[in-house]
């Protein structure tokens, strides 16, 4: 059934939503909303639908919001949060984490709803959407409106009004303007603060935006108490309490209550004033319980401690990274130093003598330098082979093209391509495999992991001894022996050589010299062939190297 759910479907439900959220929650149908909303939220989530999600978490937060519901609202835009940080999504992220300020603002927490609004407002900086940026600074205010911080609200305010001003935001500008004669008046400025205010119920009452008008008259009502106008008090609260009535927002009435409780009191009426403080106390214990804050504190602090270990656990990762490619170009440095400046010393230094004393040298003694000079070469062109390869497996180039092997052939092939070595240390090698068998991997791959094992071979055994290739089947799996009667390994150095940063390379029976890259890069290639490589060994009693190889494809 899941599959059957269209993502453009829930786009339309969303977009309907939002065109007519407004209404019903003017009508006081909000649950119409949240029953919407949840439905959008369901189908998303059986179909991990992020956008789907992060809008409708973002919806059903709102509207939780404006019925004061603080605690259900919070954690559906916590939610949106954590959604739009997991898909990396920049502008679902800013407006998550306006909308988790706005709700630590509403509760007084103003130090932690300014961090969140600096968080929104950074992100919303590299974006044009500039109705989005006036909202940061309008919010930004508020907090250092509440910080007892006028002069520095008033800045961001002004900045808020003058973009709402350019993109000719009319709700905008009336609420830039509420906000500013409310600096105005905290500055003894009441003839600038009254002028705002009018302004700004001018504007929303010309739009009939009533939760502009609302907020007009709760400032207005403010003014005139303050003024010690009681009568115009009254009246602008009364007018106000109609608005949020038919609005439903319960912030609004909150203070209207408290306007009108005072007024009264002000005015020796004590009944009366008594009459709406109950009014004004049961709504706000309603909205502010004791239970409720707790646990927006508790989703809160979930939420940043999650951060936090989320930041330190990638911070970790990277630093093991940056450790493992550290290690990786320590070896690089140790292997260009030791085993390229060698051999290209050796090329130099026969060199020079050559030059130096051509005329005079024998023919005996200039044919042993070529020689010199022909190993050396040959020596560094292994490396440099060996060294690409390597580059190839730490940058991922290497494309693994597997296929079915002859491995009888394989071996036989790489048994050809060393005889030299091989007969010249009089070495004998059988191989003991059945000519029919067959693997499944990438034959250039395994073909190089074969030769640098049989290498590896002749090179720790003495002249004369045998080296011997065998193998035993699992059920998904060919397990290729190569053994030798040569030197062994010391127990210390076996976890060493498959590691990049042991630098582990030890001369051969008869002198060789090594790069110490052969079996790193037979364990690297062995594991992208979903095989791997193993070795038993002791000191003096020779060597077992083990090559697992897949017997059928992956599937």
């Amino acid at each position: 059934m899941t599959n059957n759910i269209d993502p453009n479907k829930i786009d339309k439900m969303i977009a309907d939503l939002k065109e007519n959220s407004q209404e019903n929650i003017l009508s006081a149908n909000f649950y119409k909303v949240i029953e919407s909303g949840k439905k959008i939220l369901n189908l998303s989530d059986q179909i991990n639908y992020t956008k789907g999600k992060i809008e409708a978490d973002n919806i059903l937060g709102k509207t939780y919001f404006h019925i004061c519901d603080y605690e259900t609202a919070q954690m559906y835009f916590l939610r949106s949060l954590k959604e739009a940080e997991k898909s990396n999504d920049k502008k679902g992220i800013s407006f998550a984490l306006n909308n988790v300020g706005i709700v630590l603002f509403r509760l007084r927490n103003f130090t932690k709803a300014l961090e969140y609004y600096n968080r929104s407002l950074e992100l919303k900086m590299d974006t044009d959407d500039l109705t989005s940026i006036s909202t940061s600074y309008n919010n930004i205010g508020l907090v250092y409106n509440n910080l007892n911080d006028p002069k520095q609200a008033l800045d961001y305010f002004l900045m808020s009004l003058k973009i709402d001003k350019e993109t000719d935001n009319k709700p905008a500008i009336s609420r830039a303007l509420n906000n500013i004669g409310i600096v105005y008046k905290k500055l003894n400025d009441n003839d600038r603060s009254l002028k705002s205010f009018n302004q700004s119920y001018q504007i929303s009452k010309n739009l009939n935006d009533k939760k502009g008008i609302a907020t007009a008259l709760s400032n207005l009502s403010t003014h005139y108490l303050e003024a010690g106008n009681i009568n115009q008090a009254i009246e602008k609260a009364r007018d106000g309490i109609s608005i949020a009535t038919l609005i439903n927002s319960k912030n609004h009435l909150l203070h209207f209550y408290h306007v009108i409780s005072e007024a009264y009191e002000k005015s020796n009426s004590f009944q009366k004033a008594l009459e709406y403080f109950k009014k004004y106390s049961e709504l706000s214990d309603k909205i502010f319980s004791e239970d409720s804050n707790q646990k927006l504190i508790e989703m809160q602090t979930k939420y940043e401690t999650e951060k936090k270990e989320k930041e330190f656990e990638i911070y970790r990762l990277k630093n093991e990274e940056l450790s493992k490619i550290n290690e990786t170009k320590d070896k690089l440095f140790r292997i260009i130093h030791h085993d390229l400046l060698n051999p290209f010393s050796a090329i130099q230094t026969t060199s020079e003598l050559i030059n130096s004393y051509y005329g005079s040298i024998s023919e005996d003694k200039m044919r042993k330098y070529i020689q010199m000079i022909l190993e050396s070469s040959t020596r560094v062109t292994k490396l440099m082979n060996n060294l690409f390869e390597w580059a190839k497996t730490q940058s991922g180039l290497i494309k693994i093209n597997a296929e079915e092997v002859d491995l009888n052939n394989l071996i036989n092939q790489n048994i050809d391509v060393l005889n030299v070595n091989i007969e010249n240390k009089n070495i004998k090698v059988d191989n003991l495999i059945d000519i029919n068998l067959k693997a499944y991997a990438d034959v250039n791959l395994l073909d190089t992991v074969i030769r640098n094992v049989l290498s590896n071979a002749v090179k720790f055994t003495f002249p004369g001894g045998e080296i011997q290739f065998f193998t035993k089947e699992t059920d998904d799996a060919i397990l290729l022996s190569v053994v030798d009667s040569g030197m062994g390994i010391a127990k210390e150095n076996l976890d060493k050589i498959f590691s990049a940063g042991s630098n582990l390379s030890t001369e051969g029976t008869a002198n060789e010299k090594g790069t110490g890259l052969g079996l790193i890069l037979s364990k690297e290639f062995m594991q992208l062939n979903n095989g791997d490589i193993s070795v038993e060994s002791e000191l003096g009693k020779g060597s077992k190297f083990i090559i697992e190889i897949p017997k059928y494809a992956e599937t």
